[in-house]
């Protein structure tokens, strides 16, 4: 039997409709925590052993009778709506490799599947229309697609079968990539589409509740696998992207299979784990001289480290990675050692530079994007470390990766107690990695209060150094208080919160 010929292509973007800035063509050509755009053969190579869908793809393809034909794969990180020119130059590079093909038996696309571009609102579903285009209705289109995805009708009527993320923090991402591979699979043994069913969830989850590893999310993801039965084949859940101001923002389950009866009944069941699930999601942010004061508390009592997650100024989700309300109220309370990450402001760094390592300067650090009615204070700092190499990460979410955050400084508050430091990057980049914090020669063993801007994926390497983790409600453009959100394009009836206080200082 001759090897199929399977087209494969990745267009990603997170796209946060909050955020002050867009996302251009150049921020996909340029390398971040991820590889810069990469076209053809080099794919397969260039991702090869990292924690990223196409790269899952492409090693169980390996164990399959296919010829891949890798196309285009591009991603830039969270921001605002993507331009025009991005959106359509690189749709034009994944139909032109398509039409190159003279025969194709299935398409792979790594999808993100909460892409808002200028033109178009649902990023994703377009991509299959074009898709579908050139290769017609009866070859099977397989996407994969994160976790945070705000899941469409038109996308998943386009789309012959789509997989998503199951965990958060994504350590499942290349692992999602080969079950979209083993769908695509059993779709192309079949010689027919499988049946499907989808269900959008009347509620909004803010991303800061929606770990995996917490309740309620915990058991709310917990044995898909024993679903996947009698006539199911694949189910799936997104926890939707809440920074998206968009009709389908939000939840949604979907499963596929042979039987119609059985798959309407799996999404029946996970949707009705979702509507149990509601009134046990937590609002477990703390203000910022709330969770300063708290683990100042806990520090006195315990020497392991506390981590502080900055998440509404998680640029892994859209923010502008820059503001600076904690380290303010660090400075201000005085009560620990820190140090917080990853604050971007090349302004700031290359201030740092011209004082060298041990000089001082004071600086009004960040906050390029805040409003009049936050005031920038300054504080005087000394110049610990400057460079500009990349960082190679360690962690299991982006782990091998090299992440290029550009000339950097750590800078250490002079006239406290303790000392505080702030390591201030040249580009946005999320602070889930250990990595970035030792490459600068920072001790993370140390009692001290640790400062992340991010949401979720830093549990995966910080947590196991922490006694504790707390979320806190900072200014950003990644709100994660819903209820106070002005969205205007919901659709009617989706529910937003307010959620119940947690009873615990950390959820």
């Amino acid at each position: 039997m001759p090897a199929k010929t399977i087209a494969i292509a990745g267009f990603q973007h997170e796209t946060n409709t909050f955020c002050p800035f867009p996302t251009t063509l150049a921020d996909f050509e340029c390398q971040d925590g991820w590889p810069a755009l990469t076209r053809g053969a080099a794919i397969p190579e260039v991702f090869a052993g990292l924690n990223i869908s196409i790269s899952g793809f492409v090693a169980a393809a390996a164990k399959k009778p296919w010829d891949l034909v890798p196309i285009v794969w591009a991603s830039a990180e969270p921001a605002s709506r993507v331009s025009r020119e991005a959106f359509e130059t690189i749709c034009d590079m994944i139909c032109e490799g398509l039409g190159s093909i003279e025969a194709i038996d299935g398409v792979y696309l790594d999808l993100h599947g909460a892409m808002v571009a200028e033109d178009y609102d649902d990023g994703e579903a377009e991509i299959v229309r074009r898709v579908r285009a050139i290769v017609g209705d009866d070859v099977p289109v397989v996407c994969s697609l994160d976790f945070h995805a705000n899941v469409s009708r038109a996308l998943v009527e386009r789309a012959t079968a789509l997989t998503i993320y199951r965990h958060y923090p994504h350590t499942d991402m290349a692992e999602t990539g080969a079950r979209a591979a083993d769908l695509l699979e059993t779709v192309l043994a079949a010689g027919k589409p499988l049946k499907k069913a989808f269900r959008q969830v009347p509620y909004l989850v803010p991303l800061s509740s929606q770990g995996t590893t917490r309740p309620p999310f915990d058991t709310l993801y917990a044995g898909f696998e024993g679903l996947e039965s009698g006539g199911v084949t694949s189910v799936d859940a997104a926890a939707g992207f809440t920074s998206a101001d968009i009709w389908d923002c939000g939840p949604s389950v979907l499963a596929y299979g042979t039987s119609q009866a059985a798959v309407d009944e799996a999404v029946s069941e996970l949707y009705d784990r979702f509507i149990r699930a509601e009134p046990m999601i937590p609002d477990n942010l703390l203000l910022p001289g709330e969770a300063v004061a708290a683990a100042g508390d806990l520090l006195r009592t315990s020497p392991s480290p506390v981590v502080l997650a900055d998440v509404q100024d998680n640029p892994g989700a859209g923010g502008t990675c820059d503001t600076t309300a904690i380290l303010d109220e660090l400075i201000r309370q005085d009560c620990a050692a820190a140090i917080v990450g990853l604050v971007c402001d090349p302004a700031a760094v290359d201030a740092a530079a011209r004082a060298g390592i041990g000089g001082t300067l004071r600086l009004a650090i960040g906050n390029a994007y805040a409003g009049p009615e936050t005031e920038r204070v300054s504080h005087t700092y000394e110049v610990e470390y400057l460079g500009a190499d990349s960082v190679r990460c360690t962690g299991t979410i982006y782990g091998g990766s090299d992440v290029e955050l550009g000339p950097m400084a750590l800078l250490r508050c002079t006239g406290t107690e303790h000392p505080i430091r702030a390591l201030v990057t040249s580009r946005r980049f999320q602070c889930l990695d250990r990595a970035f914090f030792l490459h600068v020669g920072h001790d993370l063993s140390q009692p001290q209060i640790i400062v992340v801007k991010s949401t979720m994926h830093f549990l995966a390497d910080f947590e196991p150094i922490a006694q504790e983790v707390l979320f806190v409600e900072a200014p950003g453009a990644n709100p994660c208080r819903l209820e106070k959100v002005e969205y205007r394009n919901l659709r009617p009836g989706v529910r937003r919160g307010p959620f119940a206080r947690s009873h615990s200082i950390a959820s």
